[in-house]
């Protein structure tokens, strides 16, 4: 639902900027390199998060884009909350709405948009070797796929067709877990929901086209 009215108000800018006399297109290439803070959940990482724009120029001093990126990284949980000390392989696909004030050679960038998260979780190997010894078998750690929600702060140096800038996300999301044991014959199972929600905090480079 998000993302359709994400779609639709873009839809709407830009009926209303090509009916204006000052309209360009802008197409955006780049990448990002992030510091992932710690969820309470998980630990401290960073990534990469290529990306690509799509929007134009409303007036020379106002500037909307569409924005789509990918990431991927691997991050440890650390077993104090609800879930078990495990590995966590997490992809995610970004998508916002930017809308950037200019200047002649700075883009100050304000944005909101959606995540949607993808988890693989694999148990410490120490954790199995507990459940072995206290017999519990079938162990399940589970982390359903889950859209986050981001609020977006940044400014980029424009030189020419490059931009360097500098960017802050607040990334809210909260899954559902499985977690799920066999003892003794009997199986127990409960879904919970867990806090991953984090910052972005990096640099970002690429071309306007």
């Amino acid at each position: 639902m998000l993302k359709k009215i994400f779609a639709f108000k873009f839809l709407i800018l830009t009926i209303c900027a090509l009916q204006s006399p000052t309209w360009a297109l802008d197409f955006q290439l780049g990448v990002g390199a992030l510091d992932i803070s710690k969820s309470d959940e998980t630990s401290k990482e960073s990534t990469f998060f290529p990306f690509i724009g799509l929007g134009g120029e409303l007036d020379p001093a106002l500037n909307v884009v569409l924005e789509v990126g990918t990431l991927n990284y691997e991050t440890s949980v650390s077993g104090d909350e609800v879930l078990a000390k495990s590995k966590l392989e997490v992809s995610g696909t970004s998508t916002a709405l930017i809308i950037s004030p200019q200047t002649e050679n700075y883009s100050f960038r304000i944005g909101y948009g959606t995540i949607l998260y993808k988890y693989k979780n694999e148990f410490d190997p120490l954790v199995l070797t507990a459940f072995d010894l206290l017999g519990v078998t079938d162990p399940k750690q589970e982390i359903d796929d889950a859209n986050g929600t981001q609020m977006i702060l940044g400014v980029d140096r424009k030189v020419g067709s490059f931009f360097l800038g500098i960017e802050h996300r607040q990334i809210s999301v909260k899954p559902i877990a499985t977690i799920g044991f066999q003892y003794l014959g009997v199986k127990f199972e409960t879904k919970e929901e867990i806090d991953l929600s984090h910052t972005w905090t990096g640099i970002r480079l690429g071309l306007n086209f």
